[in-house]
């Protein structure tokens, strides 16, 4: 979302500067979710040699975008800062970080499409992915954005709303998915036996999911 405003080029230079600052929380966060998803490999040492397989393995491509998703935003982000190089090649290594951002998200949906899984082999694997980008990007850009006091009053209006409803999509998302998961059986039983607590699990992640959007229409209903 931050991406989308700075081409937009509706920033001033002191705001773009305070969004700049800002963004160093993306890289922090993205530092610990690659840590983490290390933690799943059998030897995380050894997690480079996913690479051996890009094109032919999805886990594979998963780890090149995500990696390269990291260079190409990283290297906006530092050129940015630093006001390094032309504003037009930022521009387009920006761009060319979001798309392949988009080709991360993707391969992740992907690397959980496994026939053998019933659990994760469903429609509900990509929407989840899908959902979860797009509200976590909206409401932690928005938030980036109020740091560096930008003020867009019909975005700060439509934010929260549009948040709102991505949401109620993905509680009925979920929904569905309880009752599909019910119905699905496999050689180990119900897919809901293989994971006894997933319905604690939802639910958790539902009361976080609207506390976050309860607290995005705050403001709003303060200046209101």
């Amino acid at each position: 979302m931050c991406g989308i405003v700075i081409l937009r080029n509706t920033l001033t230079t002191e705001v773009s500067d305070r969004l700049h600052k800002a963004m160093f929380f993306i890289w922090v966060f993205m530092g610990l979710g690659f840590m983490a998803s290390t933690m799943h490999l059998g030897s995380p040492l050894r997690a480079f040699n996913a690479l051996n397989q890009v094109g032919s393995s999805w886990l594979s491509n998963e780890i090149f975008t995500g990696s390269l998703f990291f260079a190409l935003g990283g290297s906006y982000w530092l050129l940015a800062l630093l006001k390094l190089g032309p504003v037009a090649l930022r521009k387009v290594i920006l761009v060319l970080g979001m798309l392949v951002g988009i080709s991360f998200i993707y391969s992740m949906a992907m690397v959980y499409l496994i026939s053998t899984v019933p659990t994760w082999d469903t429609l509900y694997t990509p929407l989840a992915f899908v959902l979860t980008t797009l509200l976590s990007g909206f409401i932690f850009g928005h938030l980036l954005l109020t740091i560096a006091k930008h003020h867009d009053a019909d975005m700060d209006n439509a934010l929260p709303l549009i948040g709102a409803i991505f949401a109620a999509i993905y509680v009925v998302v979920v929904i569905a998915q309880i009752i599909d998961l019910h119905s699905t059986e496999s050689a180990l039983g119900s897919a809901m036996d293989i994971i006894p607590n997933l319905m604690q699990l939802q639910v958790m992640r539902i009361i976080l999911l609207f506390a976050a959007i309860i607290c995005w229409f705050i403001p709003r209903l303060i200046k209101a």
